[in-house]
């Protein structure tokens, strides 16, 4: 199971609390979600002003607006407690591509957007070690996906994984790996839940999960240099970084924690970890027990969410 986070020494009163909150999300259930945006300590504390209606950090006219969350069904796969990694298939329309994190097999479960399973795919030559994170990018012949074994709570990992597969039929009951991508960071292990791919050429780019600064990594051979920090505009607050999405047009990017989601614009011609260098736009999210991931739809006209915990709703925030 993906902890929140480590216990570390807190300086501030409302980091403490932001911090207790994440800790009891670690090992309960939580309240019912619901599709509306409700406050929360987590939310107050992780969420920068404006995140309530969709505004942020950037000026309103510049920020795109989405809808509140719809949920378009329950996950029926009892077997996907600890979901951690969700992507939308390239290849099957309104599919979804999930997986659980530590302490599964290796394998993908397909979701449909109602959230019924649709497969269920090993992944054959790949250990699962702490799957954390699932992004589609290019493989050889086609759509691939990239499964990120990049987790690493007590910061221990000499190098972290990442799988490159065929996007898989859904008739297939195993898809083997294409290519493994083993990584070291240049400044020692970090513990991470969200993997970032250039649709474009592939590159890969790892954000890190910390108290206090998230910082974003991008793969130059074997090793994972670091290239700056994360922003989150002027908003102050605890930000645990949970999982990332890419826009199929590469132009887009999401971040979530546990309890806020932010979009980052790309522009013309930049590196993708320099989008994430610049205030970001709130957007809305769903009030989850403990949201782990976050992926756009196929045609970038929205974006899913989906948290820890059986039997948990599929929601959609659909673009305006």
């Amino acid at each position: 199971m993906a902890h929140p986070m480590r216990a570390p020494a807190l300086a501030t009163p409302a980091t403490a609390l932001a911090v207790a909150v994440a800790l009891a999300a670690c090992g309960s259930v939580g309240t019912t979600p619901t599709p509306d945006r409700v406050p929360s300590a987590d939310a107050s504390a992780d969420a920068p002003v404006g995140a309530e209606d969709g505004g942020g950090d950037g000026a309103a006219s510049d920020c795109p607006e989405f809808d509140k969350a719809e949920a378009l069904g329950t996950v029926t796969a009892a077997a996907l407690r600890e979901v951690s990694g969700l992507v939308a298939s390239a290849r099957h329309p309104d599919v979804l591509f999930a997986h659980n994190d530590s302490g599964d097999a290796a394998r993908l479960f397909a979701l449909r957007r109602d959230g019924t399973l649709a497969a269920t795919i090993a992944v054959d030559g790949a250990d699962a070690n702490d799957w954390e994170a699932i992004a589609h990018g290019p493989a050889a012949g086609g759509p691939g996906l990239y499964i990120g074994d990049i987790g690493d709570n007590p910061q221990a990992r000499a190098t972290v994984t990442v799988y490159v597969v065929p996007e898989p039929d859904l008739t297939a009951t195993s898809v083997k790996v294409e290519r493994r991508v083993d990584l070291r960071y240049e400044d020692g292990p970090h513990d991470a839940e969200a993997l970032l791919v250039d649709p474009a050429d592939g590159t890969i780019a790892v954000v890190t999960k910390a108290v206090g600064s998230a910082a974003v990594y991008v793969a130059d051979g074997d090793v994972l240099r670091k290239r700056g920090p994360v922003s989150f505009g002027a908003a102050a607050g605890l930000r645990l970084i949970t999982d990332a999405s890419v826009s199929r047009g590469g132009d887009r990017i999401l971040l979530r924690t546990y309890g806020s989601a932010h979009l980052y614009r790309r522009k013309a011609g930049e590196p993708l970890h320099a989008a994430l260098l610049s205030a970001p736009c709130s957007v809305p999210f769903a009030n989850e027990p403990q949201g782990e991931a976050i992926a756009f739809a196929a045609d970038g006209r929205g974006y899913y969410t989906l948290s820890e915990n059986a039997g948990q709703p599929l929601y959609f925030f659909r673009a305006r």
